[in-house]
């Protein structure tokens, strides 16, 4: 695999130039709305860009695709990775992916990838701790999600170094840094 090179996920899938997608983002948690920037516009444009430059599945690549977001709290996100993941704490992301590589795509009608939930308080604490500006953190944790909505997975050291450099091409492609260094 060449640097910067999406792998391939996918059984005969080729990258596309821009998919069409549709983002629906909800909101239940007040402070992501007095955010110094638009939340929903950081979003999108994650979320695209991942989704253009990840690999995708053949039967996907000329589909309508939907991805929901969350934009939660620690307890939202706590009691989802207790319920599904078995794990009684908060996280920064959740993706719950509604997609497979073996699973086939509907002919008609758009393909919804999955649902993605973000930690506010999470993001926060991690930010600060890091150094690094919410909005960047933000958006690495969206291409994270994303991903994993793709297939992709960190459960062990190569897809791991996979993922990572999946994602710093991506998030080099949009004008951040590495979020591993």
């Amino acid at each position: 695999m060449t640097k910067n090179a999406p792998p391939d996920r996918f059984p005969g899938s080729s990258r596309r130039l821009r998919p069409e997608v549709t983002l629906d983002v909800s909101i239940p948690f007040d402070p992501w709305k007095s955010l110094p920037f638009d939340v929903q516009e950081v979003s999108r444009r994650a979320i695209l860009e991942t989704l253009t430059f990840a690999t995708l599945p053949e039967n996907a690549r000329e589909k309508h695709l939907e991805v929901s977001l969350v934009l939660a709290n620690d307890d939202l996100v706590r009691t989802l990775n207790h319920t599904y993941r078995g794990k009684d704490s908060p996280t920064n992301v959740l993706s719950f992916p509604l997609l497979a590589p073996d699973d086939p795509i509907p002919p008609e009608g758009p393909v919804a990838l999955g649902d993605i939930v973000l930690s506010f308080e999470t993001l926060r604490s991690e930010s600060d701790v890091m150094l690094k500006r919410f909005q960047d953190h933000m958006t690495h944790l969206l291409v994270h999600g994303t991903l994993h909505l793709l297939g992709y997975d960190h459960e062990d050291d190569a897809d791991a170094d996979e993922m990572e450099e999946l994602e710093i091409a991506i998030l080099g492609g949009m004008g951040l840094k590495n979020p591993y260094t």
